[in-house]
């Protein structure tokens, strides 16, 4: 288990952290938050704080700086520690107002001149701002190779001491904070802050110390339990912090981001894990070349999936769409407006004369067709309409820092567009021998039906990007080419060579192909074929070598998509499927065990017609079902909303309600009744001997109404929870509460309440 120091940070006032960007027409810096939508602190920003206060304490103590510099500074390899994005801490999710403002507020300012000191023209402005109280908790992660971990992580709870203020405006009051150590996580021992700083003690002596943590070993999970003897796994991925995986370099100072995740990435994501836990040195060097270097895995590229429209508990992978599967160009398939044209692929197709859109060919104008980018379900509902899905990407600036100011530093701006966080991928590995799959199960925690790890992949993995969480479950066949090859290739007339990632392949001269024939096809497939039509792009592929610091060889690959369609001339249809069988499992060209050279023929998106009924769906491993879902909130929200929307309220019960109920969310419904018939009473008489008094008759009433509103509210909870199968939750309760009590404060401001 690798080592982590737990921190939470506690926020004394209101604070501003800005995602770069406005929010509608009132906010012109919107607070940052995360994909839930609650206030969030990047890891960019935590790391950032962390590297200040940093040199703060190297020029007060430069006995350290040595050591600072290999925490913050160093440039030669990857930092040995990864800052976590933050959280919020649980009880506070109930424990601040909800609404359209939640979690935060809004300032108006205006800037000032200087020199006149009056108001600039055009110079006002709103920002959002973080509610003071929020308590947020992220973890600090040891990644690099052990040593001086003990020196490392004393330095940096010193560092955290001296950060007193986090975001814009900390001149100004904003942004007070106390950073604390909660826990250290991966040790034997437990270890107290004062240690620690004892430890640091020494360490500005000079004295004699111990520089590692008594780690505490991995748990095997698997080790006398193995029984799986299937060669193939199955991947679903959810990336718990964005995603940033670029091909090369930049445009100009933003760095774009793939749409999915290639094979590449998560072999050595896997790979670096193996190496943390396993000695590679002698014949054990051997055995890591042998799973990851030489095939002994075979890793295919993770694409979107798309979640089932009815079961929400069942997710469909995706492919590239086929680049033969042509659309009007006016109005394209897979959107919500178009001209629905046959969903077929072209690359089989004799005639090109026919590449025209049928219904804009019915009035004056021709209109031709085109292929689109995005992925495809594997699976849709004949008849239907079929939605491409196209892989979202969020845009997230930042700005560098002075080194020795906490100032933005001029013209130091850049961008990454993101994979977001919460977003789910499918991909497989395939090994030839199933021993090969129990070495990398053994690095994984035996979970939900199945074994998962969290894993870092891509750009940023020390600045709060690229945690991902993998979870692996066997399964027999190939779900991103479902079905057999003897249901899909029934004919030697008609085969369509279809590319399901970007294949890397070269003529004898080592060039790649760029241009096909049938001699080229003929070469490619060892097979005597006639092609009949090419919709082929290429694609560089570039990469950075974590090991040497230095870039790749580029290579240049077709592009997945691409599809060929081709005839075999001569031979049988049974030795055809054997041969094409083998090409579909072993690849095609260089590099299969990183995810290139996947291809498959006939694939069943060309005649989803006769498969769409026997492809099923996946179960997807990280449905909670539970009322915490989003879309049941949601629907018990517009339920609310229409309870509420035409009632007049009653200043003098309603805003006493709200109040009363948001003070007791804490309590269940029979509790809350409860206390609701001490309401008024003084229980303190009745120590002394002396009754109580009997209620008047204004608070009677106000009794009255509050346990009918209370029966109301949990009217619709239980009806809607009972919708989709569900028990009561206490969670769901709290955010009624906190909704009805928002709603009621919100009609208030509006001067929609009576009285």
């Amino acid at each position: 288990m690798s080592l982590k120091l737990v921190f939470s940070v506690k926020l004394l006032t209101d604070y501003h952290v800005s995602t770069g960007a406005g929010l509608g027409k009132n906010i012109d810096s919107a607070l940052f938050r995360d994909h839930t939508g609650r206030p969030s602190l990047r890891g960019s920003t935590l790391a950032g704080l962390f590297r200040s206060a940093g040199q703060e304490l190297g020029r007060l103590a430069p006995q350290l700086q040595q050591t600072i510099n290999e925490i913050f500074e160093n440039k030669q390899h990857i930092k040995s520690w990864a800052f976590r994005s933050a959280e919020m801490v649980q009880d506070d999710l109930m424990n601040i107002q909800v609404g359209e403002s939640r979690f935060s507020n809004v300032r108006v300012g205006v800037r000032i001149d200087p020199v006149s000191r009056r108001a600039q023209d055009k110079k006002f402005f709103n920002k959002e701002f973080g509610s003071a109280g929020i308590e947020f908790i992220f973890e600090v992660e040891h990644i690099g190779q052990p040593g001086q971990e003990k020196d490392e992580a004393a330095l940096l709870l010193a560092t955290a001491r001296l950060i007193r203020s986090l975001g814009s405006g900390i001149n100004r009051g904003a942004g007070k904070c106390l950073l604390t150590l909660k826990s250290i996580q991966g040790i034997e021992r437990t270890i107290t802050q004062e240690e620690l700083f004892e430890h640091l003690k020494r360490m500005l002596e000079g004295q004699q110390r111990e520089t590692t943590f008594g780690l505490t070993v991995a748990k095997q999970t698997i080790a006398n339990t193995y029984t799986y003897t299937s060669h193939r796994y199955r991947v679903v991925l959810k990336s718990l912090e964005p995603i940033i995986i670029t091909n090369g370099g930049r445009d100009g100072t933003e760095y774009d981001t793939l749409n999915y995740i290639p094979g590449t990435t998560v072999l050595g994501a896997i790979a670096n894990k193996y190496i943390k836990q396993n000695s590679i040195e002698g014949e054990a060097y051997n055995d890591f070349l042998h799973l990851f270097k030489r095939g002994g895995l075979v890793f295919s590229p993770l694409y979107p999936v798309v979640l089932d429209e009815v079961d929400r508990s069942s997710l469909l992978p995706t492919i590239p769409i086929p680049q033969d599967m042509l659309t009007c160009k006016r109005k394209p398939n897979f959107s919500t407006y178009c001209h629905e044209n046959e969903i077929r692929g072209y690359a089989c197709l004799q005639e090109t004369s026919s590449y025209k859109c049928l219904i804009c060919s019915k009035g004056l104008a021709e209109v031709p067709l085109i292929n689109v980018e995005g992925f495809l379900p594997v699976r849709w509902n004949i008849g239907s309409k079929v939605q491409k899905l196209e892989s979202q990407k969020n845009y997230e600036p930042h700005l560098a820092m002075q080194d020795n100011e906490r100032r933005a530093n001029d013209g130091s701006f850049y961008a990454y567009n993101v994979l977001p966080a919460g977003s789910l991928y499918y991909g497989e590995i395939y090994a030839h021998d199933p021993e090969h799959l129990k070495q990398i199960l053994q690095l994984m925690e035996n979970e939900n039906e199945g074994y998962e790890s969290e894993l870092l992949i891509g750009k940023g993995i020390t600045r709060g990007y690229g945690r991902v969480k993998m979870h692996l479950e066997p399964c027999p066949e190939s779900k991103l080419n479902p079905e057999p090859i003897e249901k899909r290739v029934k004919s030697l007339d008609s085969v369509t060579l279809y590319f399901l990632s970007d294949t890397i392949v070269v003529d004898p001269w080592g060039r790649c192909i760029s241009g096909f024939d049938s001699a080229v096809l003929s070469k490619m497939l060892s097979l005597e074929v006639e092609m009949i039509q090419a919709f082929v792009s290429l694609k560089e592929i570039e990469g950075f070598s974590g090991i040497t610091g230095l870039p790749k060889f580029r290579d240049m690959a077709i592009k997945a998509g691409s599809a060929i369609g081709f005839k075999v001339v001569s031979g049988e249809l049974t030795d055809l499927l054997v041969k094409l069988s083998g090409i579909e499992q072993q690849g095609m060209g260089f590099r299969t065990h990183e995810g290139f050279g996947r291809v498959a023929f006939n694939h069943v998106v060309y005649h989803m017609e006769d498969f769409s009924h026997g492809i099923r769906c996946v179960r997807n491993p990280y449905y909670v079902s539970d009322s915490s879902q989003p879309e049941v909130w949601s629907k018990i929200k517009t339920r609310l909303h229409t309870r509420y929307l035409n009632r007049t309220l009653d200043k003098s019960f309603d805003r006493s309600l709200a109040r009363w109920l948001n003070n007791h969310k804490h309590l269940n419904v029979e509790k809350l009744k409860e206390r609701l018939c001490l309401y008024g009473t003084l229980n303190i008489l009745e120590g002394f001997g002396i009754s109580a008094r009997d209620k008047r008759d204004g608070i009677a009433e106000f009794v009255r109404l509050a346990n009918e509103e209370i029966e109301a509210l949990n009217e619709i909870l239980k009806r809607k929870l009972a919708d989709h199968n569900l028990e009561q939750s206490e969670e769901l309760w709290k955010r009624t509460i906190e909704w009805f009590a928002s709603h009621i404060i919100a009609c208030e401001k509006a001067g929609e309440i009576n009285g």
